[in-house]
């Protein structure tokens, strides 16, 4: 069931002091993170990870076993949310409610929509990771935003439109940092590929873009981890 104790409210959600500590040892046991009481910024690094986790669940996964999976991710944003600044306290607290409501229906497009804004705003509520760090996360948000959004019933281009422009601020911040000319230069094409692509309406030629950026994606995220 997912968590029930999860009334949201417009200014806030009721993230009481033995909860957020129940929440945060349970997270940090499942991360491995020991020193989130000096910088939570690798806390909000794993919360992030089990949004991201809803978002690219299969579509046959079962409904009592991706309900789970939400609740999980739900709950780990309690570890986190005292730490949070408050515009993404704002932003998070009405998707987590869209992301309940929509796992209840079992709804998966909803509730990859509302994950994958929750993973962003945790991403980008960090201070102390690197840059290639945020903007390779931000990055892998606005391939994966810009598929679910070309996948609704209508594609949404507007939504297509933000991600294409999250992903080209932060590749233009970070590809002069990539030492691997082949793999920058491939990242590069795929991008401007699925901006391209998105530029003339065209839902086949953008998605076969943002498919294309996927492998690149993965392995950036790969080589700044060993850089």
């Amino acid at each position: 069931m997912i968590l029930s104790l999860l009334t949201l409210g417009a200014c806030g959600a009721p993230h009481s002091p033995s909860d957020q500590a129940i929440a945060t040892f349970s997270l940090t046991t499942r991360a491995g993170i020991t020193d989130y009481a000096v910088d939570p910024d690798p806390l909000k690094h794993a919360a992030a990870g089990y949004f991201r986790d809803v978002a690219v669940a299969t579509p046959d996964e079962a409904a009592g076993q991706f309900r789970a999976r939400v609740a999980t991710a739900i709950y780990s944003e309690k570890g986190v949310h005292a730490s949070l600044g408050s515009a993404a306290q704002q932003a998070i607290v009405p998707r987590l409610a869209a992301l309940d409501a929509a796992a209840r229906k079992d709804d998966r497009q909803g509730a990859g929509l509302a994950a994958l804004e929750i993973y962003r705003a945790l991403v980008e509520d960090m201070a102390t990771v690197s840059k290639a760090t945020t903007a390779m996360a931000l990055i892998d948000y606005a391939q994966l935003a810009g598929t679910a959004r070309l996948g609704a019933a209508r594609p949404d281009w507007s939504g297509v439109d933000a991600a294409m422009a999250v992903a080209g601020q932060h590749w233009d911040d970070i590809a002069g940092d990539v030492g691997d000319t082949a793999l920058a230069g491939q990242m590069g094409a795929a991008l401007k590929a699925a901006q391209d692509g998105a530029a003339r309406r065209d839902d086949s030629a953008t998605e076969q873009a943002l498919q294309a950026a996927r492998p690149s994606i993965d392995r950036l995220i790969a080589y700044f981890k060993r850089t």
